[in-house]
């Protein structure tokens, strides 16, 4: 998906599974700094005619600056001419303010998500999709993954999460096309607490940093065009 059309169904899924995202690691920080009684608080002290959509936006926003390239819908649908640090452009349309309050009180009344495979499997829920298993290679510290489609990466976060030892946003390299697996690839920086924000090209881009010696792990769900970007890559292209 290119460009910057967005269907108003997309813009409700990746609100969704942002918000569920980033309760999973406010949760996992434990500062209630955005949910939460506190945060309830502060928001009731500050929002004036505010309403619960501006509120989703200013938490991402927030979020995307803290974890840069992880909740922005410029990385998940491509939306060209933003600055490297906008994550939503003057033509982003948001959420509407009906469609707003029904998703804060949708999920703020689930439970929480205290498990990586629980989150990527309710990520992709939002999107209306199931993930397949995946099997991975044997990954160490000194490997390198090309990653494509969305059953991968999300097999491929959750390797990370159980191995402390090794480094998601030097080890992977994503590519991917599709608003869900581009979601998905840019919220692992966040869900692993990684050093830096993932590794991710489209299936027209070139990777920024060689990835000699890679194994490449493409699940069924990937595009046709970005597994045929991936095997290139790998092939050294």
């Amino acid at each position: 998906m290119q460009g910057q059309a967005v269907h108003e169904g997309d813009r409700a899924a990746f609100y969704k599974a942002a918000l569920l995202a980033l309760r999973f690691v406010e949760a996992r920080e434990g500062r209630g700094r955005r949910f939460g009684a506190d945060a309830e608080g502060r928001w009731e002290q500050f929002h004036g005619a505010m309403g619960a959509s501006e509120r989703i936006d200013l938490l991402l926003r927030d979020a995307d600056a803290q974890w840069p390239r992880a909740f922005a819908p410029r990385v998940v649908f491509v939306l060209r001419g933003l600055a490297a640090d906008e994550p939503f452009g003057p033509s982003w349309a948001g959420l509407t303010p009906k469609r707003g309050e029904e998703l804060w009180r949708e999920v703020m009344r689930a439970p929480e998500l205290g498990e990586v495979r629980a989150l990527v499997t309710a990520v992709a829920a939002a999107w209306e999709r199931t993930l397949e298993v995946v099997p991975l290679p044997e990954v160490t510290p000194t490997s390198r993954l090309i990653v494509a489609g969305a059953s991968a990466i999300g097999a491929a976060i959750e390797v990370f999460a159980r191995r402390g030892e090794l480094s998601w946003d030097e080890q992977v390299l994503v590519v991917a096309e599709a608003p869900l697996d581009r979601q998905l690839a840019g919220m692992a920086s966040a869900i692993l607490s990684a050093g830096g924000p993932t590794q991710m090209v489209g299936p027209t881009e070139r990777a920024q940093r060689p990835f000699a010696r890679a194994e490449l792990v493409i699940s069924k769900d990937a595009d046709a065009g970005v597994r045929d970007a991936a095997e290139k890559i790998h092939g050294g292209e």
